[in-house]
């Protein structure tokens, strides 16, 4: 794909205003891996530095207080604190066996399916109460309809997470498309395809 000579200055002067994070950010990966066409996101980029970023995004701040992700065998670990507003705070800990990514212009999807530990953090009422609200389905599903969460939908033990509407995460996908490779070795692997992007 031919590069403009706007889209050259625009990234020159993005790299430029974003120096120091970007240098930080280098730090998580391996250039090989971009000459062979392949991301390699560790684990450790998303519960250090992009942890900050992650945890400003209203939608998730509301809910969620703290978190540890993990990828291996396929599967995306996820150990984290959530306020479910009522029910109170609860340690919620899931495997999500990661069936496809969808990273693109079209949209940024997680789709799967996983189960699930979840575990009241609050008083005896609190405890009883997320019981009776997990009675016939999953703590998920029913905390998802409860607090009114948008972005993450669950059908049984079905999930789509949607990142769609983090502004952040719509530029990057209008730059690059990443083709799903595997959850190994604390890294969640792409291929990585670059569309130009504006």
């Amino acid at each position: 794909m031919k590069i403009t000579d706007k889209q050259i200055k625009s990234l020159i002067v993005y790299v430029m205003k974003n120096k120091v994070e970007l240098v930080n950010l280098l730090d998580y990966f391996d250039y090989r891996d971009i000459e062979n066409g392949m991301l390699k996101i560790p684990a450790s980029l998303v519960n250090t530095f992009l942890k900050n970023k992650v945890m400003s995004v209203p939608q998730i701040r509301e809910y969620v207080s703290d978190y540890k992700v993990g990828f291996d065998n396929d599967c995306i670990f996820l150990d984290a604190r959530v306020n479910a507003k009522k029910l109170g705070p609860i340690a919620a800990k899931y495997m999500i066996n990661v069936a496809d990514v969808r990273f693109g212009t079209d949209g940024c999807r997680i789709y799967g399916t996983f189960h699930e530990d979840v575990q009241s953090l609050g008083n005896t009422v609190q405890n009883v109460a997320l019981k009776a609200a997990m009675s016939g389905s999953t703590a998920l599903q029913r905390v998802i309809k409860l607090v009114g969460c948008n972005f993450v939908y669950v059908d049984g033990r079905n999930i789509m997470i949607d990142l769609t509407g983090i502004e952040a995460v719509r530029k990057v996908a209008s730059m690059v498309e990443l083709n799903y490779m595997g959850c190994r070795d604390g890294y969640i692997k792409f291929n990585i395809t670059y569309l130009g992007g504006n």
